[in-house]
Order: C-alpha cells, then structure tokens, then sequence
C-alpha cells in the first residue's frame, strides 16, 4: 500500500509496509520530503 502525505503544495508518496506505525510514515515522509527540498534548492 501507498500513502500521499502533503507538505503545502508538495505531495509525497510512501511505501507502506505491514507493521508500519504512523510515526514509521511520518519518519519516511519527511526525509523523502527532505531530499526533494535539498534538490531543488541546490539547483537554483
């Protein structure tokens, strides 16, 4: 299963995987959301 988590305007994908707990999702979300911030900042 998949989860879209939103930050604002930026919507994230996770992978869910069987005995994930909200805070394993919220875990994942935000350094997924991370790497995409640092991305896109690096280039402008």
């Amino acid at each position: 299963m998949k989860v879209t988590v939103n930050f604002g305007e930026t919507r994230i994908v996770v992978p869910c995987k069987d005995g994930w707990m909200v805070r394993d999702l919220i875990d994942q979300a935000t350094q997924r959301y991370k790497k995409i911030v640092e991305q896109v900042t690096c280039c402008f």
